[in-house]
């Protein structure tokens, strides 16, 4: 459960247990994130139905977290409560890969979502979805494989510039996909 996207929207609480545990959603973006996490640390147990109950559709030029009152920059601090809710229970360390390479997924997201961040802000959060990666990662912890294993890799090394310049065959695909002409030659 730790490694699937924290949404509020595709999850039923009881209401007695959101109560009892005083969970709310705290100000700024990516508030769902901290919310989710705490919430299914209080639960005595979680049920996963087989089929989905909630579509959503979202334009493409629209971010899903735009909210005024935040900055993306948020889901950083989001994370870090995420991680000092586990480490007061020793006991559920186990979920660490599973939070840690959500986290990962989740920066590695923002970071290629098209309008999300402004040029300027990209090196800044890259370095501290870096800082997190070597913050948070768990002990014998094992990158996935593949290209997924590779923006991993990126991440873990701190090197922006290598970071966007794995990125150059996938801007040119979405270049050439728009109808782009390209001139001379």
């Amino acid at each position: 459960m730790f490694g699937a996207p924290a949404y509020s929207w595709d999850r039923l609480f009881r209401r007695d247990m959101w109560i009892r545990q005083h969970l709310s959603f705290p100000d700024g973006l990516y508030e769902e994130v901290l919310a989710v996490h705490r919430a299914m640390l209080a639960a005595d147990r979680i049920g996963v139905l087989r089929w989905n109950c909630v579509q959503i559709r979202r334009r493409l030029t629209q971010h899903p977290a735009d909210a005024p009152g935040g900055t993306h920059f948020d889901v950083f601090a989001r994370y870090e409560e995420s991680f000092g809710l586990l480490q007061e229970r020793t006991a559920l360390d186990a979920l660490a890969p599973f939070l840690f390479t959500r986290m990962i997924r989740h920066y590695l997201f923002l970071l290629n979502l098209e309008g999300c961040l402004s040029r300027a802000e990209r090196p800044q959060f890259f370095q501290r979805a870096s800082e997190h990666y070597r913050r948070f990662l768990p002990d014998g912890y094992e990158r996935p494989d593949g290209r997924e294993g590779v923006k991993f890799q990126l991440v873990a090394s701190g090197m922006y510039s290598a970071f966007e310049a794995a990125r150059l065959p996938q801007l040119a695909r979405g270049f050439v996909s728009r109808g782009a002409t390209v001139r001379g030659g």
